[in-house]
């Protein structure tokens, strides 16, 4: 029982239901968007950075936790702390949607449009992910053992208006430079993710 209750858990954060709503809306609104998400055990309600083209415009929106505006003060008070609490709870509690969460974001256009060509030209609606050559080394190097557990999920939604594809990449960044490097997607995502995550959070 303990197991189907963290299993759907973390489908509804991090997967296929609590998404739905979301997807669908820049599916039925936009020609093409990019989502771009990270996740873990630990962390299973996370920020979502969303690039959408609509004609030959992009535009920018975030999904993110009110509380992100006290991550790293070093004063709480007791009534922000409360604050935070309260509404980092609804914020879990609501289902993804075009709700009070979703925004948007004031990058530069011509930011915006740089970003898009990179993504683009390095082919992102075409990229293989972990259920193409598995997750570690159990494809590209079957004999290395190395692994690591408890690390994190690197995820991207790549939605147009005929389909919704998913990308999952497990530790990334940890396997292609301390266990078996060589796998072309994995350099590509790991650029890509900080240049969106960077962007749409002002900290370029």
């Amino acid at each position: 029982m303990k197991k189907f209750i963290f299993f759907f858990l973390l489908m509804y954060s991090s997967g296929g239901f609590a998404q739905y709503y979301l997807l669908n809306f820049f599916q039925k609104n936009y020609d093409s968007t990019i989502i771009y998400f990270s996740n873990s055990n630990w962390d299973m309600f996370p920020n979502y950075f969303i690039l959408s083209k609509k004609n030959k415009s992009i535009y920018a929106f975030t999904y993110t936790k009110p509380g992100r505006r006290f991550v790293g003060r070093k004063n709480y008070n007791r009534d922000s702390l409360m604050k935070y609490r309260y509404e980092d709870s609804i914020f879990i509690s609501t289902p993804l949607d075009s709700n009070q969460f979703l925004k948007t974001f004031p990058a530069e256009q011509i930011k915006l449009d740089s970003l898009w060509k990179y993504l683009i030209a390095n082919n992102i609606f075409n990229l293989k992910d972990d259920s193409d050559f598995g997750d570690g080394c159990k494809k590209v190097a079957p004999a290395n053992r190395c692994y690591v557990f408890d690390a994190g999920f690197v995820n991207f939604y790549l939605i147009d208006k005929t389909k919704t594809h998913r990308l999952v990449y497990y530790a990334p960044e940890y396997f292609e430079t301390k266990c078996c490097p060589g796998v072309p997607e994995r350099k590509i995502i790991m650029k890509i993710a900080p240049l969106i995550r960077n962007l749409l959070t002002g900290a370029e």
